[in-house]
């Protein structure tokens, strides 16, 4: 079998090997050739089946009495039959033979045919498909009924995305309906004759459900009606009704899938109307069917097997505690095997099968280690969901996928998540939380209208039951009690109740589920103002400030949000620093913080958010204070009144104050923290060495739901409301230290104050980024004179500057995509020098962003002449390093390059190290880059002709060359010179230590030039162009000496027939020049159009400077 190694020296019969497609890892096609070589050779010359048979009872006897022996035997059989296209039904006989000796053979088989489906179907060429039909035809025909496994695992092989096979699998799966329909009046489909027919009915009806669905979708219903597997699911419908019921809830899915197209939804509409109660047995009512659990196997089976492990590859890459994949892998995964035409279907099924399947194992050292965690299935989930919804896709099929057993389950539905397997029963119980977990992620980090979705969609499908929808209203009651029964969730009413979840969606749980509110009565309760209907995101603080219970309409009345003044107001002051003492400016602060809020109450109107959180003031009523929520905000504020008493007297009541604020006024909380930190600087020679680190722990944890929220600010904000998220007390702090001078004692100790934050909540790097972005983020380059970040790490001192700002931006990828962009941004336009002389910092962008996002980059730095996009001294490491990147982030890379006009120079100094062959997309921009780029150095040939024998660059960057203009004659003067050059220093044969080549070499060059030859040269043409090429005056004289020299010798053996061969160039006469063939760019004989015009490109390595 020919492989990509060396060590198969056999091309490969069952497996399609190709530029896209490569073996198996695994030995199979090797073993198995070996056992039926082995057959063949025992066999001898035979001249008739019946010959064949004899001679193999008498070789093999002692084989046909040794079990063990029997399934290598099968295999070599199986082997035989599958790749001999003349005697195949030799080798069938001669399973029949090991058939009669021992009956489990045919179990053999089978075994050996499903490791080839379940692993390998989709890598399997399509004669090797064709025989394998073939081959279970033949095996029905024989009654061998277990069979029909194998066909199940077919349909579990071609269910998943494969664009490079979509024909072939498409095809393959007709080719089985139309197998199965031929079988349907045999005794292989009678359920009486063949127990397995029935699960080979309900799963292959479940995956070709989706399938039939997408095609409809992609042609047309009257079109997909017409196929084969339209007429094997009617078939299915109407002449195996009995056999339904068995799928229970999974069922009346397949019928919403199946419900898009008309001429099935007809069908299915009888069936729920009499048809199905009346073939079923035992069945009162269509509750009987919905409410009964379904076969985890065949909801399962929707996802081939190498799909599955990917997804086991991904979830193992969750690290423990943060569950969140990285991006970089899901989005391979999402490219590789979820994106296309059927996208949402299959990321549907993927859904489901990472909710429920008992075989998605974490692979160790080749072998299944353990079970994929439930708190990393909810993280996949999340996470594939929100790819949807950010490329705006069907978001309400995958929720659907992810709600509806939820909407159908009976009473003891936990007893479906019970396993035997005493290890792995608790983490398979724990697999029932799933929805309801990832609910509770959406309601702690979405918007409003997804939220609002999720629920829509658990209504529409109750409301659109065709039996007793309030059993599915029940049914999702019951589910939230045993979630509450074994610890999931503390109490239903925390989703019932959220503070995100609309009135209309709350009175409707109100009326189906009125047994978790007994009074049926609205109590008000405490509303976390936080997750307001009308907030922008989980900041939205409305800052209302009173005193009094008989002052509280009055004071919200007045007080509305507005941003302060503070940030402009407290910078103005920084010009006249000099002039006041610190305490003076800090009172100054203070001031125009009372005098801006006094001025905002009286000018401005309130918001929406402000009226609806006025509302949920108003009704606050302390008797409600005793629940459960209370009580842990109660422990929380006991660890901060902890913390807190162990500060000075000053502090101690500046931090009650701002505690108590926090959630009421942000303007107030401002200024008792602006009091904190005025103390800290006037009386810095006073305290202690550990009241800066007491300092960190009160803020730390006061600040805490701040730091550790999952979303930090909504896709779209506007700058009202992101001045509002930068009055929150923290960046009181930034905002001093980017206030002070630089050489000032008190604006080290907020530093020393800051690294502290740091080191014990790492958000704060990036927040610190985000707050300088705010600040000077819109200015030139040369105007952002901030040093705050510098400064923060030299104090911290842990890691290099480009580590340190690598780890911030990673982390900020993570916690919140849509600030990260914000913070990249800011550190790619200001840190220029650092950012572009790392090359992981650029693979961070690169893998990170999308195009789109890539394309405001440039728009946010285009106007800004000094910011450069790469560097000449980073470009090639960034290159070379590219080639191992994925698809997504090399095409980001060459996105950006081709807007930049890069010197052709620049690819010099790693054109002799780049793999072409591991990235198609960087040989085809280099194919191209070859074609545009007229003037090459001579340090670009020689690197060109570096590269390690019979690589295909040089050969095509001749063809591609040698027929220009201005490109063809540089070659020849730069590549007559190295031949010229290599000869003169004897440098005749190649230099090799450890496989790299040092120097250019007379060997190198040649080998080079005979692929060229042997490429693209027919001996019985005329190529003018190549001709023309040898002719030149300096390589003609080359070629002409090399005859005489004679350390040589060996050269000249070696490359004997492309001596010949330029000999003969050289002996044509009269080498028609004036037919070279000439390139002319842009279509244009005008010599000005033939010139690309140039691009926007800086090169910052001459004169690039500090950042700071």
């Amino acid at each position: 079998m020919e492989s990509t190694t060396s060590n198969y020296h056999f091309q490969s019969k069952i497996f399609l090997v190709d530029f896209h497609f490569q073996i198996p890892d695994t030995n199979i096609e090797e073993h198995w050739m070996k056992i039926l070589n082995d057959i063949n050779v025992r066999l001898g010359d035979i001249k008739s089946i019946e010959e064949a048979l004899s001679i193999f009872q008498r070789n093999f006897s002692s084989e046909l009495s040794d079990k063990n022996s029997l399934p290598i035997l099968t295999r070599g059989c199986l082997y035989g039959y599958l790749t001999d296209e003349s005697d195949d039904a030799k080798y069938f006989y001669l399973l029949k033979i090991l058939a009669e000796k021992e009956e489990i053979s045919w179990t053999h088989l089978c075994v050996s045919m499903n490791q080839l489906i379940l692993d390998h179907f989709y890598l399997l060429n399509v004669p090797t498909r064709i025989k394998l039909f073939s081959l279970i035809n033949r095996l029905v025909n024989e009654n061998v009924m277990i069979v029909t496994k194998t066909i199940v695992n077919i349909f579990h092989a071609i269910c998943g995305k494969d664009n490079k096979r979509e024909k072939d699998n498409f095809k393959t799966c007709n080719e089985l309906c139309v197998l199965l329909l031929h079988l349907k009046q045999s005794d292989f489909c009678n359920s009486s004759k063949n127990k397995d027919i029935c699960f080979l009915y309900t799963t292959s009806l479940v995956i070709l459900s989706r399938i039939l669905m997408e095609y409809a979708k992609a042609e047309n219903s009257e079109i997909a009606m017409k196929s084969s597997i339209a007429e094997f699911i009617v078939f299915i419908l109407t002449e195996k009704t009995n056999e339904l019921p068995v799928m229970g809830r999974e069922l009346f899915l397949v019928f919403k899938t199946l419900s898009k197209i008309n001429d099935i939804n007809v069908i299915i509409g009888k069936l729920l109307q009499t048809d199905l109660l009346k073939e079923a047995k035992n069945i009162a009512s269509l509750d009987d069917i919905a409410f009964k659990p379904s076969y985890i196997s065949s909801s399962t089976r929707v996802v081939p097997m190498h799909l599955s492990k990917k997804i086991s590859f991904v979830c193992s890459l969750i690290p423990p505690g943060i569950n969140v994949a990285p991006m970089r892998h899901m989005n391979i995964f999402y490219e590789n095997y979820i994106s296309g035409p059927q996208a949402t279907s299959l990321a549907g099924e993927v859904v489901r099968h990472v909710m429920y399947s008992r075989d998605l194992l974490v692979y160790g050292q080749n072998k299944p280690s353990n079970i994929v965690t439930h708190d990393k299935r909810v993280s996949f989930i999340c996470m594939l969901m929100n790819m949807f919804i950010k490329n705006n896709s069907d978001f309400s099929y995958l929720v659907q996928r992810l709600v509806w057993d939820i909407c159908f389950y009976n009473e003891n539905f936990e007893s479906e998540f019970y396993c035997s397997d005493k290890q792995a029963a608790p983490e398979h119980f724990k697999l029932l939380s799933i929805p309801c977990k990832v609910i509770l992620f959406y309601l702690n980090t979405a918007q409003t209208p997804q939220i609002s979705l999720i629920f829509d969609v658990i209504f529409q499908i109750c409301d659109s039951y065709k039996g007793n929808s309030v059993n599915c209203y029940n049914s999702f009651g019951h589910y939230l009690k045993v979630l509450k029964k074994h610890s999931f969730i503390k109490e239903p009413l925390d989703i019932l109740e959220h503070g995100k979840i609309t009135s209309t969606i709350k009175e409707k749980f109100k009326k189906y589920l009125p047994e978790f509110y007994p009074n049926k009565v609205n109590v008000s309760k405490p509303t976390n103002l936080m997750m307001n209907d009308n907030s922008i995101g989980p900041r939205f603080i409305p800052p209302s400030k009173f005193t009094q219970k008989g002052d509280v309409n009055n004071s919200l009345n007045k007080i509305p949000i507005k941003t302060s003044n503070l940030l402009t107001n407290y910078n103005n002051t920084n010009n006249d620093a000099t002039k006041e003492s610190k305490k003076e400016l800090f009172n100054k602060i203070k001031n125009n913080m009372k005098s801006n809020m006094a001025e905002n109450g009286k000018n401005t109107k309130d918001d929406d958010s402000v009226n609806e959180g006025r509302k949920a003031l108003l009704s606050y009523d302390k008797d409600n204070e005793k629940n459960k929520m209370t009580k842990n905000i109660k422990v929380e504020k006991n660890a901060v009144d902890d913390v807190i008493c162990k500060l000075p007297s000053e502090l101690q009541q500046l931090f009650i104050n701002m505690t108590e604020n926090i959630d009421i006024n942000l303007e107030d909380s401002g200024n008792q923290m602006l009091s904190i930190l005025t103390y800290l600087t006037e009386n810095f020679d006073d305290i202690g060495e550990n009241l800066p680190s007491l300092l960190c722990d009160a803020i730390s944890m006061t600040f805490d739901n701040f730091f550790k929220q999952e979303s930090f600010i909504p896709e779209k904000i506007d700058k009202n409301r992101l001045k509002e998220f930068f009055m929150h007390p923290f960046f009181v702090l930034p905002r001093m230290i980017n206030t002070l001078e630089t050489n000032d004692e008190s604006r080290n100790l907020l530093l020393t104050l800051l690294s502290l934050l740091v080191k014990k909540v790492s958000q704060i790097g990036f927040l610190v980024l985000f707050f300088l972005n705010e600040e000077e983020g819109n200015e030139n380059i040369n105007d952002m004179k901030s040093t705050l970040y510098k400064d923060l790490w030299k104090i911290l001192d842990i890691n290099t500057f480009e580590d340190q700002l690598g780890s911030d931006l990673k982390l900020c990828n993570t916690c919140d995509h849509v600030l990260f962009f914000k913070c990249l941004q800011y550190a790619f336009k200001k840190y220029q020098t650092e950012y572009l002389s790392s090359v992981s910092l650029m693979k961070l962008m690169f893998y990170s962003l999308d195009p789109n996002q890539l394309t405001n980059l440039l728009e946010i730095i285009v106007d800004d002449d000094d910011i450069a996009i790469f560097t000449k001294s980073s470009f090639p490491n960034i290159l070379l390093d590219s080639v191992s990147w994925p698809d997504y982030a090399q095409r980001n890379l060459w996105d950006l390059i081709d807007s930049q006009d890069i010197h052709f120079d620049w690819y010099a100094p790693c054109m002799h190290k780049l793999d072409i062959e591991k990235s198609p997309i960087l040989r085809r921009k280099l194919y191209i880059l070859f074609a545009y780029h007229p003037s090459p150095l001579q340090q670009m040939i020689k690197n060109i002709f570096l590269r390690s024998t019979n690589d295909k660059l040089p050969s095509m960057y001749l063809k591609i060359t040698i027929g220009s203009d201005e490109a063809g004659e540089k070659l020849l003067s730069h590549l007559g010179q190295l031949l010229v050059k290599s000869l003169e220093k004897g440098e005749i044969y190649d230099n090799n230590e450890n496989g790299k080549i040092r120097k250019i070499s007379l060997e190198l060059i040649y080998s080079h030039l005979n692929t060229f030859i042997t490429q693209f040269y027919k001996s019985n043409s005329e190529d003018a162009v190549i001709q023309d090429f040898f002719n030149d005056k300096v390589i003609k004289k080359h070629f002409q000496c090399i005859k005489t020299q004679p350390n040589c010798f060996k050269l000249r053996q070696k490359y004997q027939k492309l001596l010949s061969t330029i000999d003969m160039f050289l002996n044509i006469k009269g080498s028609p020049k004036s037919n070279r063939r000439r390139r002319v760019r842009n279509n244009s004989t005008n010599e000005t159009e033939k010139v690309k015009p140039k691009r926007r490109r800086i090169d910052i390595d001459s004169e690039s400077s500090d950042s700071d």
